[in-house]
């Protein structure tokens, strides 16, 4: 792992002692996944901004070291990025991809919107952290040698392109790419900090299930694979075009948050044991691992999966992704979420939340934002420590359109889930870092030598993950009504013994400990929750051993 995703031991005692007080001490209100909106004036359309302000914003721990949670999409105004940095726990975002020329542009002038960015981080580097896209390119000229060639030595096209790129390109051709995606990085690096990177990937060396019958064309391709599989030798090759990025992008950063490269993880489609697992689009992590500071995965809803529920639902796949990571000692993940965004083209009306209507869990387009809240509490648990809010469609009148203030549109409402949820989990980061998840006693329904990691409730759609201290007593737990349907569930967890949580819609979040031998439950998400309603609804508790939490009242 990144050293950058460790901890010293003395910052382990201190955020074990931390969760240690959480425990016992933390307030029913003091780490809300989500509050009741303070709307303003209803009929009245309100900019982002504007009903951004008049919300109550998230409780973050003040100790947390979690990295701020970044966007992909279209960028926002400066005044709308800084009120995502002060109040959201977001980093503070750089518009456009890096390239030496948009460094240079910004650097040049102060009171353009990245200007201002670098002014306010450069100000106060330890409030406001930058978030910035990688440039992905390659040298425009580059040798024969470098592209795909028949045995006459001729370019091997394809319906896109009259040449591609060949797996063996020569590593100075590999060296150039990297001096391009790093020099507009190294240059706003010595005016300010770089937080978090994004690479967006998609570039360079494709995938099997697209290049795969251009590549078997190339003697030189079909010599350099000789007997290993295609899988193994395009992901061997990929790694090596890309660790030459990370190579040039970490030496221009000194001091970064996270590097992350899209999609760099166990893979969400896995399918088969170690031995069998193959897919034809994405690279192995066994190999991708080094090409960036930490696990990325993508969990965009109904994008080749089901959702929430059904044969393919996101949670089993994010814990099949996750045990293979685990293999390799990466604990924790950065992930791009997206609840949904394909509007349609049909349809003039800016999708918006609705908060009064029923639990859809399989709604078609734009995933039920209760049950969205509740997969964010299950990834956290999981391991991951931040994310990327993806956002892949412009919204109708852009991203400053005004809006009714009940009704805000899917775009912002994502966003602000994924803010609370981090909030939520800075309060138990010590769970995150240095606790386990807890492997469940069955074995995972798709990976054959993995453990499912989630502990059965005898109802597929009632979802228990946990975490536990090492040499503590102390873990934390999940509960999840997938479906939308909710209820009580009890599972068995290893030295805590049998426990009861309510299964919720947005998720219920809890922490146990032993006392006198017997588990005693805390939940820390009791309360209101935005995405289940604006009036919001009354905690709901656990049975078993349970140290009720008062009423939480209506700020």
């Amino acid at each position: 792992m990144n050293p950058s995703c460790q901890r010293s031991h003395v910052l382990f005692l201190v955020l074990l002692a931390t969760i240690q007080a959480a425990c016992l001490l933390m307030p029913a209100g003091g780490a809300l996944a989500a509050d009741p909106p303070a709307a303003p004036a209803q009929g009245v359309a309100v900019k982002p901004l504007d009903w951004l302000q008049a919300q109550t914003p998230p409780d973050f721990a003040s100790h947390s070291t979690l990295p701020p949670l970044t966007r992909w999409g279209w960028s926002m105004s400066f005044e709308v990025a800084k009120e995502l940095a002060d109040r959201w726990g977001y980093a503070v975002e750089f518009a456009g991809y890096v390239s030496e020329k948009v460094a240079d542009e910004a650097l040049a002038n102060p009171e353009s919107r990245n200007g201002r960015c670098l002014a306010l981080v450069t100000g106060n580097p330890q409030q406001y952290k930058l978030g910035v896209l990688v440039d992905r390119q390659f040298p425009k000229d580059m040798p024969p040698e470098a592209y795909l060639r028949d045995a006459q030595g001729n370019f091997i096209p394809d319906k896109r392109q009259p040449k591609n790129l060949s797996p063996e390109m020569p590593e100075d051709c590999l060296k150039q790419a990297g001096q391009l995606s790093a020099v507009g990085l190294a240059k706003l690096r010595a005016r300010c900090p770089i937080a978090i990177i994004q690479n967006g990937g998609e570039y360079g060396l494709n995938v099997l299930g697209w290049a795969q019958q251009v590549w078997e064309q190339d003697p030189r391709v079909l010599a350099a694979k000789g007997d290993l599989n295609w899988y193994r030798y395009i992901s061997r090759q990929k790694a090596r075009e890309q660790q030459a990025v990370a190579d040039a992008i970490r030496a221009a950063t000194p001091g970064r948050l996270l590097y992350v490269f899209y999609t760099c993880g166990g893979n969400t489609h896995r399918h088969g044991t170690i031995e069998s697992f193959f897919v034809n689009w994405a690279w192995d992590y066994s190999d991708m691992r080094t090409c960036a500071d930490i696990a990325t995965n993508e969990y965009y809803y109904h994008d080749f999966n089901s959702g929430w529920i059904g044969k393919n639902d996101m949670l089993t796949a994010a814990l099949g992704a996750k045990g293979y990571e685990l293999r390799f000692g990466m604990k924790n993940s950065y992930d791009y979420v997206c609840p949904g965004y394909k509007q349609d083209a049909q349809d003039s009306a800016l999708p918006v939340w609705d908060a009064t209507q029923p639990i859809d869990n399989d709604a078609k387009a734009f995933g039920d934002l209760r049950l969205y809240e509740g997969f964010l509490k299950c990834l956290y648990t999981e391991g991951m420590i931040g994310g990327v809010a993806g956002y892949f469609s412009y919204p109708k009148g852009g991203f400053d359109a005004g809006f009714s203030p009940d009704k805000p549109p899917q775009y912002l409402m994502q966003m602000v889930i994924l803010g609370r949820v981090h909030a939520l989990f800075s309060h138990h980061e010590a769970f995150l870092r240095q606790g386990d998840l807890l492997p469940g006693p069955n074995m995972h329904a798709k990976v054959k030598d993995q453990p499912a990691y989630e502990f059965p409730t005898g109802q597929p759609n009632l979802r228990v993950l946990a975490r536990k201290m090492p040499q503590a007593a102390m873990w934390l737990i999940t509960a999840w009504a997938a479906d939308g349907v909710e209820g009580p569930a009890t599972v068995e967890i290893p030295e805590l013994g049998s426990v009861t949580l309510q299964a919720r819609a947005i998720g219920s979040v809890y922490t146990a400990t032993l006392q006198d031998g017997k588990p005693v439950l805390r939940q820390v998400d009791a309360g209101f929750s935005f995405t289940r309603s604006l009036s919001g609804v009354a905690p709901i508790g656990a049975t078993g051993t349970f140290h009720a939490l008062p009423e939480q009242k209506d700020p």
